[in-house]
């Protein structure tokens, strides 16, 4: 059936589960036995959006049952996921549960419910205060749980709120993992998480695209080595939390600034190194996105530091990976000016061979013959020196001139002006790649800010819903109260009226008791007559005496009337009063011996008639309350709704924008990087052709014209 959107209040399941047998469909819950707080009513455990009732089966076998008390997306399709995998993983941390659509009625709907095992035992940090002094238990404990985190990672699962409260501890010691409604399973990851788990145990960085099985490291890092720098210095508990609050040894403004955090700065100069290996992990996962943070085991054997290897595109080129075709054909050319130089570097010894124009053969050669005969002739005339030099400058001229129409030469200046340009463009492309890097980084940094400040209002929004929540909820305290302190006031009224009645039955017997010289040691006919004339006839004319001691070994006796006067009476002294005193004391023990025990039951019924009916006042006015407060809620829960559906829709096209710019970042990045390793290789191609082709100097192109070598 579909359920409505509206689900019953914790006071309407209280009201329902007075009667289980009528209420629940499942047939061991039917017999079972609701606990009761002292009003008498079932006791509810109130959570986020559920209650929690504690039953005990005609077996024996206790009962956790889970009440929803609003609507949570996909419920139906997450606990039929989470049952059916839990089932087949049988882990022996999980507790058993079976969850039922129609598994309760309350006014005449049927409304999911949850039954799962009853886990007697205390949460984690309780735990821990009460067993601080016990490091071995402390460590211990962390092995299980590390264990707990390793199963679930092998199966590829995540639990999504690993935290105190969600990790119990029993009396022998075995740690429990419940509250599954947050899990993580491949086939849920398709659909949007339900919780982003407790604050003091998650990422800051932590938001609705981390949904996966990543979701658990940073958590699972977190109170494995909070618990293992624990069992190593027991004084850090008391040091960073000496209240027990709900966290560890860091909570969410720790990981929200770490910078500036009192409580890292201890750990991180903490003498022992569990402390300061928690306090730098931690705040080298804060760092990082939640997807990348590594899995606890991977990390178990790397010193403090190290980085770990991450999957990248590399630049270098791959042994294995078949060359681009323009390379290719640079290769070969560069490989067919290789082998036209070879021969030339062979002739010349390694060197490079450069070959001169006929003309420039001639003209060095001429030069030559100039120069030997000016060195023979040098003697002779100065004239014939300077045009000697004249020709030389002349024939250096025309070799310079030739050598820079050479073609090797030529080639060789073109090949190093184009891979200075293949050099520069390179450079220029690497610059354009870490630009686009910056662009890509300054876009996480604002989808970030965005994504926090969506939290901010998805949080302001459940905030202020649970305040005025909790402020309606708080018209039922007045009302509360009064129903508590009605059995009180009901025995207290049962009290007053018995204590009335027996003073009023010792009152009259002790008027009855009349004074005798019969009944009293030691007093005469004549005392009596002394008593009778002071107002004194029976016991309750009287409430005992009082001695005055006088001067020497005389003391006045005072007799204390009923209506609080004292008089002496003539004849009647310390010894005589006390025997008087004492007869009297014994008739108040024999009247309140016999006074009756308990009223008549026709006070007891009239007292219970009118506390029945006020009763009954109190409870139809606590109905009226719950029947406005459905109403209220019922407007709450729509505009709760409504702000989380208009949060969702910024969430999701601030996402699907910066997706957008992403893709572009990338084509971009992409584009760049092609750029620059194409450049890169360009260059690479250019200097391997210079290499094979060899430096060709001047030097050598006029000793190649001098020995005759042309081109």
């Amino acid at each position: 059936m579909n359920h409505p959107a509206m689900f019953p209040t914790g006071g309407k399941y209280v009201e329902a589960l007075q009667n289980p047998g009528r209420c629940l469909t499942d047939t061991e819950l039917k017999a079972a036995t609701i606990h009761k707080s002292r009003l008498g009513l079932p006791q509810p455990i109130s959570g986020n959006f559920s209650c929690v009732f504690h039953a005990t089966s005609p077996g024996g076998r206790q009962y956790a049952i889970k009440c929803f008390t609003r609507e949570v997306p996909h419920q139906m399709e997450r606990y039929a996921v989470i049952h059916d995998q839990l089932a087949m993983s049988k882990f022996r941390w999980a507790t058993d549960f079976i969850f039922t659509r129609n598994g309760i009625k309350v006014d005449g709907t049927a409304y999911p419910i949850l039954r799962m095992d009853w886990v007697d035992a205390l949460p984690l940090n309780d735990w821990l205060t009460r067993n601080i002094g016990n490091p071995r238990s402390v460590a211990m404990l962390a092995d299980q749980f590390d264990q707990i985190v390793a199963d679930m990672s092998s199966a590829g699962i995540a639990h999504g709120d690993l935290q105190h409260g969600n990790l119990l501890v029993q009396g022998d010691g075995t740690l429990r993992l419940v509250d599954y409604d947050g899990m993580y399973f491949p086939q849920l990851g398709r659909l949007p998480p339900n919780e982003y788990g407790h604050p003091n145990y998650q990422s800051p960085r932590r938001s609705e695209r981390d949904y996966g099985p990543a979701i658990d490291h940073f958590s699972a890092w977190l109170i494995s080595l909070s618990l293992r720098a624990i069992a190593a210095d027991r004084s850090l508990w008391d040091l960073l939390n000496p209240r027990n609050d709900e966290y560890l040894l860091l909570d969410h403004s720790d990981l929200a600034r770490s910078d500036t955090s009192a409580r890292f700065a201890r750990l991180l100069t903490h003498r022992d190194p569990q402390a300061r290996e928690l306090a730098i992990r931690i705040r080298e996962f804060l760092t990082m996105p939640v997807s990348v943070i590594p899995k606890p085991e991977l990390l178990t054997v790397a010193p403090l530091g190290t980085q770990h290897p991450v999957a990248s595109n590399a630049d270098g080129p791959q042994s294995s990976a078949p060359l681009p075709s323009w390379m290719n054909s640079r290769i070969r050319t560069s490989e067919r000016a290789a082998e036209s130089a070879a021969p030339d570097r062979r002739a010349a010894g390694g060197r490079v061979r450069i070959s001169a124009g006929r003309h420039t053969i001639w003209y060095s050669r001429i030069a030559l013959a100039a120069g030997l005969a000016a060195a023979g002739a040098a003697v002779i005339t100065t004239w014939l020196l300077i045009g000697t030099a004249v020709i030389y400058a002349a024939w250096l001229a025309w070799a310079l001139a030739d050598y820079r129409r050479n073609p090797q030469a030529r080639t060789y200046a073109e090949l190093r002006s184009r891979r200075g340009k293949a050099k520069a463009a390179s450079a220029a492309a690497r610059k354009r790649v870490a630009r686009t890097e910056k662009k890509e980084e300054s876009l996480e940094k604002r989808l970030a800010a965005m994504t926090k400040q969506i939290d901010k209002r998805r949080s302001i929004c459940q905030a202020d819903y649970d305040r005025k929540i909790k402020n309606l909820e708080h018209r039922y305290i007045p009302v509360d109260r009064e129903l508590a302190k009605l059995q009180t006031n009901k025995q207290q009224e049962i009290n007053r009226r018995l204590a009335s009645a027996r003073a009023a039955f010792v009152s009259r017997q002790l008027a009855t008791a009349r004074i005798t010289s019969r009944q009293i040691p030691g007093i005469g006919p004549k005392n009596v007559m002394s008593l009778n004339a002071a107002g004194i006839y029976s016991a309750a004319d009287f409430s005992g005496i009082v001695v005055q001691p006088g001067m020497g070994y005389s003391s006045a006796l005072l007799f204390r009337l009923s209506n609080g006067r004292q008089i002496r009476v003539p004849g009647i002294g310390v010894g005589k009063g006390r025997a008087i005193d004492t007869w009297r004391q014994q008739q108040v023990a024999r009247a309140n011996a016999q006074a009756p025990k308990t009223l008549p039951s026709s006070d007891l019924q009239t007292i219970n008639s009118a506390f029945a009916a006020l009763e009954y006042d109190l409870r139809r006015q606590r109905k009226r309350i719950e029947d406005e407060l459905s109403k209220d809620r019922a407007v709450l829960n729509n505009e709760l709704y409504a702000g989380i559906a208009a949060i969702e829709a910024d969430r999701r096209q601030a996402e699907s924008s910066v997706a957008d710019e992403r893709r572009n970042i990338d084509a971009e990045r992409a584009d760049r990087q092609a750029q620059a390793r194409g450049s890169a290789r360009a260059a690479e191609d250019l200097e391997e052709q210079i290499r094979a082709l060899g430096k060709p100097t001047f030097a050598r192109f006029l000793w190649s014209a001098l020995l005759g070598r042309s081109s």
